[in-house]
């Protein structure tokens, strides 16, 4: 019969035997933690570094109980204590060694799937540049080749939501008629709305939302307009009895109010001059500085 077996209930034996139990809590407490995040990519993060400390916070207390162990009843203990002791601490610094290099190889992991990701996210960024540059410089180059049948060349015109109604303004200072932006909101939306059932069929809204268009369309973007389009462009043309011509790439130039006479207002329409979506520009005359 070994010693152990005569004092099984010695302090360093109840203290290791109480540990263990604490042990088995937290690692019931950690399995219950973990099923709590198996979909939930953010909080499973979260949760690892709950693990770590909890896991910390008992080792470093176990170790604390164990040094705190009253030395002269330590002396006394047999040698299967001591043993027993000996293994016990050989264990938990293992185990400690463990966790601390898993910890380092979850990190360096982290850190490497961080950088992958970085890069990636550059790369695609790069490319999405390269691609609207690619596409912006050809849409401009089969404009300007357009542009060359009338002399004319783009002027550039601010994307600040008004770009349509801005560049017809600047369209028609060159024909000695002077509305800004803000004016041609407005006669758009008058003419629109006093002749609604032949505009209605193609603005894409419910009934219910034709007052809200007209309030949108008669006021500037930074006070709650909306960006215009065709039927926008056909209430000026209607309403000032001028031809507009907008020229755009890849698809043949569109005309509204060809019943007009005089010369046209030519405006240039892209889909890729901005990131931000459609824009309009005006035109002048090549040899003209403006």
């Amino acid at each position: 019969m070994t010693v152990l077996d005569e004092d099984s209930s010695s302090p360093l034996e109840e203290l290791k035997n109480r540990h263990k139990k604490e042990k088995k809590e937290l690692q019931a407490q950690i399995t219950k933690l973990k099923n709590q995040a198996k979909n939930d990519k953010k909080r499973k993060k979260e949760i690892l570094g709950e693990v770590e400390k909890l896991q910390k916070e008992l080792d470093e207390r176990h170790k604390k109980e164990i040094d705190e162990l009253n030395p002269d009843t330590i002396s006394s203990t047999s040698n299967g204590d001591d043993e027993l002791f000996l293994r016990y601490e050989a264990e938990r610094q293992a185990a400690e060694k463990a966790r601390e290099k898993a910890r380092i190889k979850h990190e360096k992991h982290q850190e490497k799937k961080e950088e992958f990701n970085k890069k990636m996210s550059k790369l695609a960024a790069e490319q999405a540049v390269a691609d609207l540059t690619s596409k912006k410089t050809l849409e401009a180059k089969e404009i300007q080749e357009k542009l060359d049948v009338y002399n004319r060349t783009v002027y550039e015109i601010a994307p600040d939501g008004d770009c349509l109604f801005n560049s017809i303004s600047h369209q028609l200072s060159q024909h000695g008629i002077v509305y800004n932006g803000e004016d041609l909101r407005k006669i758009a939306a008058k003419h629109i709305e006093e002749n609604k059932d032949d505009f209605f069929p193609y603005l894409m809204i419910e009934e219910d939302q034709f007052d809200k268009y007209i309030f949108e369309t008669a006021n500037i973007a930074a006070n709650g307009g909306k960006w215009g389009g065709h039927p926008e462009l056909k209430a000026i043309s209607d309403s000032l009895k001028k031809k507009i011509e907008v020229v755009q790439s890849e698809m043949r130039n569109v005309i509204i109010g060809e019943e007009y006479d005089g010369s046209p207002i030519i405006i240039t329409y892209h889909k890729n001059a901005y990131g931000l979506g459609e824009h309009y520009n005006s035109t002048i005359i090549r040899s003209t500085t403006v």
